[in-house]
């Protein structure tokens, strides 16, 4: 059994992406970029009124990430708050996109957040837990992709 990890596409198991494309030196970089869904555009407005920071609002809201992983690190754009529809997330990939794919809430900022982890190799299986991560190679989209091991 080949123990590689593979990202595959949900609906086409032929089209893999090796995860290991996308490991150097031991690490995987990737934008996390929050999901604040317009069911919690109330809650979070009330709390970021407040609180005027956008960390500490997420930690009282229930939120989801999503991840976006290139194959060219070049093409992540520092950590930044993001509000307006024409803001760029990565390459040409706009907020205004973001905010309907995903069912993020109109009119409501993100953020994007620089992660980097480190790939711990070992024997047995492996894991990059996620529920769901978008592949950008140079400024070509590619659809969703769920990670299948």
């Amino acid at each position: 059994m080949d123990n590689s990890h593979t990202l595959k596409n949900e609906r086409n198991l032929q089209n893999s992406i090796l995860l290991k494309e996308y490991i150097k030196n031991g690490t995987i970089k990737y934008l996390r970029v929050p999901i604040i869904s317009s069911c919690e555009k109330n809650e979070f407005d009330k709390v970021y009124e407040v609180l005027d920071d956008f960390d500490e609002t997420l930690n009282r809201i229930d939120y989801k990430n999503a991840n976006i992983i290139s194959s060219n690190p070049i093409m992540y754009n520092d950590s930044a708050l993001l509000t307006c529809d024409s803001d760029i997330i990565i390459g040409s990939y706009s907020l205004l996109e973001f905010r309907s794919e995903v069912n993020h809430g109109s009119y409501l900022p993100t953020y994007t957040y620089l992660e980097e982890k480190q790939v711990i190799e070992s024997e047995g299986e492996k894991y990059f837990h996620t529920k769901s991560t978008k592949y950008f190679m140079e400024d070509i989209f590619l659809n969703r992709q769920i990670i299948c091991i």
